[in-house]
Parts: structure tokens; sequence; C-alpha cells
């Protein structure tokens, strides 16, 4: 279906693996079209098979997520343990303000960057947030909720630890903290703190290294970068279908939780 514009004929809506951000993303929606007139779901949703198939399919849900561009990872932590040095490190350019002072980063800052090699490539987003302090007061205290409004509604958190100081009130735990978070170790030019070494102990994610962001911020992004990319696990083959719509989704876990 095509529109009329200065007499060119152009296309109603454009093809989505034209449109796509990412090479990832065009990929699969390639894959999609092509399968258009035998949608392999179709053909196993009321077989046998079909919980079989779903959890065949539910093996590559990170992928997925990766491609519609709903990887989300929040940096959090206290103020001044180099979120947004770190930020402005993985995005090569001075997007976010670094400043001594709590409460500089008051709104969530987002931007997006490629994950994974080549046609594998998703899309992640990296949000930097305000630092949690406990005497945040006012607009800083608003500030302060909202990171943990992220925080709590995050694909990933990379959590970063001043390791040369005892942890602040807000980081004495980690009662946010989960399994496939990251924990970055920043100030490593000093001392470790007895304190901070003990709790980076008790994360109950993966630590992927100690930094000193001022000399080591390319090699702290390369550490997260790799750690993500292993948590992801191989990419799916580029003949394998994954679907796009969250809605397919929800029927394949359906379909896998009814067989358990």
């Amino acid at each position: 279906r095509c529109a009329q514009f200065g007499g060119v004929e152009l296309p109603r809506r454009l093809d989505p693996a034209l449109t796509a951000r990412t090479p990832l993303a065009a990929r699969l929606h390639w894959r999609a079209a092509a399968e258009a007139e035998a949608h392999p779901w179709q053909q196993h949703r009321d077989g046998a098979q079909a919980a079989a198939f779903a959890r065949s399919v539910l093996a590559w849900r990170e992928w997925a997520t990766l491609a519609r561009g709903e990887a989300r990872l929040v940096l959090a932590g206290a103020p001044n343990a180099g979120k947004s040095s770190l930020m402005n490190a993985w995005l090569r350019e001075h997007r976010v303000t670094v400043s001594p002072h709590p409460g500089t980063t008051r709104d969530a800052v987002e931007a997006s960057v490629l994950l994974g090699q080549g046609a594998d490539a998703g899309e992640l987003i990296l949000i930097d947030t305000a630092g949690l302090w406990a005497e945040a007061e006012g607009s800083d205290a608003q500030a302060v909720e909202r990171s943990r409004e992220v925080i709590a509604s995050a694909w990933r958190v990379l959590w970063l630890l001043d390791g040369s100081q005892p942890p602040a009130p807000t980081m004495r735990a980690w009662p946010a903290a989960r399994p496939d978070d990251l924990l970055l170790l920043t100030h490593a030019d000093q001392p470790r703190h007895p304190e901070a070494g003990a709790l980076a102990q008790a994360f109950p994610g993966q630590a992927v290294g100690e930094f000193d962001l001022t000399r080591q911020a390319v090699e702290a992004v390369g550490a997260c970068r790799l750690e993500l990319e292993r948590q992801l696990g191989p990419p799916p083959p580029s003949d394998r279908w994954l679907p796009l719509d969250p809605e397919l989704w929800n029927e394949l876990e359906a379909a896998a939780a009814a067989q358990e």
C-alpha cells in the first residue's frame, strides 16, 4: 500500500526491518517476515510439543529484550561513587555533569549504546540516577525517591561503590540488589576500606572489578560490557525465529508453565 506525495508513491508503513535501531532488531524483523506464511508458534501452539517449543524460544528471552530496546541498565549508588563519570566514559562524551557535591544529578539521564557484536548488537539503555543519600531533603529527596523507582524497574542495575570509604547508610545492605546485577568498586587508587570490602563480599550479584575512574574508565566500561555479554550467553542463530511482540512472549511463558 502506497501514498501519493508529490507524484511519487511512498509506502504507507515502512518495513520494521528497515527502521530498526540496531542490527539485532533488524535481523529478527527480517526473520519474522520470512516466517510470516508459516508462523512457527502458530504451528506449535496447539500441539503436544507446545511446551517444549516455548521453552526453546524462552531460552533467548534476554536477546529479545535487547532487540526491543527494553534492556535498561541503571547506574546506582551513593553520591560521588562515580556513576556520572562511568556513563560519560561509556558514551565517550561529556553528557552528565560530574561534581563532588551530592545532589548534582537530580533527574535520571538516559542514553542508548550498542551491546553485542556485529549483527548481534542490540540496544542497551544506560540510565544515570541521582545518588542515594539519607540526608537528602526537598527536591533532593524527591530525586532519591525517583532513583529508587527506576532501580526497581531496571533490567539490570550496575551498582557503584566507593571502595575507599565506609559505605553510606543507604549502601550498608543490598535489599534491592538481584543476582543478575553488577557491582563495580571505584577509587581503586586509594586503600580499600575494610567496611567497603565486607559489603562488596556480601553483594548478591556479580562483581566486575575495582577501578580508578580517573585513569581506568575505559577498562571499567569494558569489564561491564563483558559481564553483560556473558550473562546474555551465545546470541541466537541467524535462522532462529524470536518474537518481538510482548504478547507472544506472554503466550510462550503460559505454554511453558502449563507443563511444569
